[in-house]
């Protein structure tokens, strides 16, 4: 889908299935917030996946959590100057 494949240098893995309690159900905003408690809410976070399909549960879950998201690896890749 993108025009470039790669990797966010420094780039850290929240996987999403980790957003869901034991029986698949979406964890509260108080256990989101826990989950994703290790990000800097002011450092402009991008949230990416091979797809896009898996990226959408992490952004919305991070929302409900009170953490932004900024872009995205379609976003970061389309600029040149980033590194990849």
């Amino acid at each position: 889908m993108d025009k470039k494949a790669g990797h966010i240098p420094g780039a850290l893995n929240y996987i999403w299935k980790d957003t869901q309690d034991a029986e698949g159900s979406y964890k509260s905003a108080e256990q989101l917030a826990e989950h994703f408690a290790g990000l800097d809410k002011n450092c402009g976070i991008i949230t990416y996946c091979g797809s896009g399909v898996t990226v959408c549960l992490n952004v919305w879950r991070r929302r409900r959590s009170n953490v932004d998201v900024c872009r995205g690896w379609s976003d970061w890749s389309s600029y040149g100057d980033n590194p990849i």
